[in-house]
């Protein structure tokens, strides 16, 4: 698949969840959703739409052209998802580098609710599985 591929079948994933929440609110207003008293203006909403629109795509272009989804399928599941996507990915750029350089060049308030948490564990030594042969050598 070419990127524009890609690009097109985020963009659909996208812009499907747009039409099935923009239904959604239709029949819950019973009026288009910027005329609804506590929802945002045509300018935001339509904003929103093109932001979600372009992170789908976006996103969806990105996995494609990586080898991460390899046919349209994958391409349009990751334009629905690209919220949670973009969400995850944040929360995971978040965590506390706690490599030994890291620690010592950041200040101790940055490290102590990461390490609060940490909890190490001696590692016992790796045991081979049990294939149930016996070796030929002497056993202790």
């Amino acid at each position: 698949m070419s990127a524009l591929a890609f690009a097109l079948w985020g963009l659909f994933g996208a812009a499907a969840v747009e039409g099935l929440q923009f239904n959604n609110a239709v029949r819950r207003l019973q009026c288009w959703p910027w005329l609804g008293a506590s929802e945002p203006s045509f300018g935001p909403w339509l904003t929103s739409v093109f932001i979600r629109l372009g992170v789908g795509s976006g996103l969806a272009l990105a996995a494609g052209s990586t080898g991460q989804v390899s046919g349209a399928f994958g391409a349009l599941a990751v334009g629905v998802a690209a919220p949670y996507i973009i969400e995850q990915l944040s929360r995971s750029a978040s965590v506390v580098n706690t490599t030994p350089a890291a620690i010592e060049l950041a200040e101790p308030s940055v490290l102590e609710p990461a390490m609060e948490n940490e909890q190490i564990t001696p590692s016992a030594p790796v045991q081979p599985p049990d294939t149930g042969q016996r070796s030929s050598g002497t056993e202790g």
